[in-house]
């Protein structure tokens, strides 16, 4: 996520480094060039969901800072440089979210 965000410029949001990291060829990568950059398609193994929760708990943890003024886009703190750098680690929990059908019907069973 790091090397992306300082690939891309520093200056795009969770979403679009995301799609670099999963190796999707939107219009906005394509219009950028990423698709071009070593890091494009380097985390395609792991789920839009995963990525977005590792992006949430990098900001919670002050590794990343969102830009409001500069739209959104995200940028590596000082803690971020020093984890680049391995000076500093960071673990990250996995999500368990459950399915939006499940989710549906425990409440449907609540409500009758």
């Amino acid at each position: 996520v790091l090397g992306a965000i300082i690939a891309t410029g520093d200056r795009f949001g969770g979403a679009h480094i995301v799609d670099v990291l999963r190796g999707t060829e939107t219009e906005k990568i394509t219009r950028a060039r990423h698709q071009t950059l070593t890091v494009f398609g380097s985390g395609a193994s792991r789920s839009k969901e995963e990525w977005r929760s590792i992006i949430r708990q990098l900001v919670a943890a002050g590794f990343l800072r969102l830009d409001i003024q500069g739209f959104g886009g995200l940028n590596l703190t000082e803690d971020g440089r020093a984890l680049l750098g391995e000076e500093k680690s960071f673990r990250y929990r996995i999500d368990t979210v459950r399915p939006k059908a499940d989710a549906k019907k425990n409440d449907q069973a609540r409500i009758g």
